[in-house]
């Protein structure tokens, strides 16, 4: 038996044509889809990685900003270390109320001071010294920075220049004597001695020189 198809080709070529068309309406959209799924997972992974990057940034910064405080902090240091080292070296290594407290052991009640002047100088006897250290200990022919310091250039002594007036020309030779056997003065010389008219008395008017013994020199 003979199956005879009524419909006109331009029908079936029509639904061929909307089937077609329906494929590509659902090809369309799942492409549509999964470029709306991947701009999403893109964009929440571009703005993981920009918090991210705001994060190592931040890092970063705060690295900064401690090295530099680090830095800062060292400069402090070895500016604080350096002022301490002029200071050690600029302070006398005897400290001065002792010396005053041996004055006064030196000095009776028949000799009175006007002035005691304590003045640094450079050691007359190591002028090629390289430095004083805090022992007291100065050795000749040391090396020698050529670089430019606020230190002094050689080692440093205390003299000391004690002016007054005493009873006598012998109560000024005793207090010569007394200095030169104490163990803190060395280089004890008279710079003159006078007699003086103070109203119906003659006393005797007087200036001794006399260095600190607070260091030796090692050649």
């Amino acid at each position: 038996m003979k199956e005879l198809d009524f419909l006109p080709d331009w029908y079936r070529a029509d639904r061929q044509r909307k089937q077609r068309q329906y494929r590509h309406y659902v090809l369309f959209g799942l492409i549509v889809a999964l470029l709306a799924g991947w701009s999403f997972m893109l964009g929440r992974s571009v703005v993981g990685l920009q918090a991210q990057s705001r994060q190592i940034e931040s890092v970063i910064e705060e690295g900064r900003q401690t090295l530099q405080a680090a830095q800062e902090l060292r400069l402090q240091i070895d500016r604080l270390n350096r002022e301490t080292e002029i200071l050690e070296a600029l302070t006398p290594r005897t400290t001065v109320s002792a010396v005053l407290g041996e004055l006064s052991h030196c000095v009776n009640e028949r000799i009175m001071f006007s002035r005691v002047s304590l003045i640094q100088e450079s050691i007359k006897d190591a002028k090629t010294a390289s430095a004083a250290s805090q022992t007291g200990v100065i050795r000749i022919g040391g090396s020698k920075s050529d670089g430019p310091s606020p230190l002094p250039k050689e080692p440093q002594q205390t003299k000391i220049t004690l002016t007054g007036i005493a009873a006598g020309g012998a109560d000024v030779a005793g207090l010569i004597e007394r200095l030169e056997i104490s163990d803190y003065f060395t280089a004890v010389s008279p710079a003159f001695s006078r007699a003086k008219k103070i109203g119906d008395k003659t006393v005797t008017e007087f200036e001794i020189i006399c260095t600190v013994a607070d260091y030796h020199i090692v050649r």
